[in-house]
C-alpha cells in the first residue's frame, strides 16, 4: 500500500531472491566479498519499509534489518533504532523519497540500484578520507539511462 503498487517480489513468490552463489548457512553474510546484487528502486524501498517496522524479508535476511538489530549488541550504549540512529533515520528519509518518486507510480520499478561488497574492507577513516579527496567524476561510475524519458 505504501508504495502504491504490487509486491515487487511477486515474481519470486514474495521472497527476495538470495544472491548467487548461495552461501553456507553459517556464513557471516549472504553476499560474499567481491560480489554484487541489483534491485529496482521499488524493491529497495520495499526492503527498507519492511525493515523499519521490524519485519524481515521472506527468503533473505536483509542487511538493513540485520544492522538495526546488530548494533545494540555491539555498542549497548548506542542503540541503533529507526528513530535514534543516523542509519535508522536515513531509512526514513529513503522511504519518504520513495513515497513521492514518480518513477514508482502505478507499480513502476524505478531505476536499478547496485549493491556491492568489497573484497576487503578499509578502515572507516580511510574510506572517509578517500571520499573527501576524490571527485566522483574520476571514480569510474556511470549513470546509464534506458527509456526513462529524460533527455541525455
Amino acid at each position: 500500500e505504501l508504495l502504491g503498487g504490487p509486491d515487487p517480489f511477486a515474481a519470486f513468490g514474495g521472497k527476495v531472491p538470495v544472491p548467487f552463489p548461495p552461501q553456507p548457512p553459517n556464513a557471516p553474510d549472504q553476499l560474499p566479498p567481491g560480489h554484487w546484487v541489483m534491485y529496482s528502486r521499488r524493491q529497495l524501498c520495499f526492503i527498507a519499509a519492511k525493515s523499519l517496522i521490524g519485519s524481515n524479508t521472506a527468503g533473505y535476511a536483509n542487511g538493513f534489518l540485520r544492522y538495526l538489530e546488530l548494533v545494540p549488541t555491539l555498542i549497548p550504549t548506542e542503540p541503533c533504532t529507526a528513530g535514534t540512529s543516523d542509519f535508522g533515520k536515513s531509512l526514513w528519509y529513503l522511504l519518504a523519497a520513495c513515497s513521492v518518486d514518480p518513477g514508482l507510480a502505478g507499480g513502476m520499478q524505478g531505476p536499478a540500484v547496485i549493491v556491492t561488497k568489497p573484497l576487503s574492507q578499509p578502515p572507516v577513516a580511510a574510506a572517509r578520507q578517500a571520499a573527501n579527496s576524490r571527485p566522483l567524476s574520476v571514480a569510474g561510475f556511470r549513470l546509464c539511462q534506458y527509456g526513462d524519458g529524460v533527455a541525455p
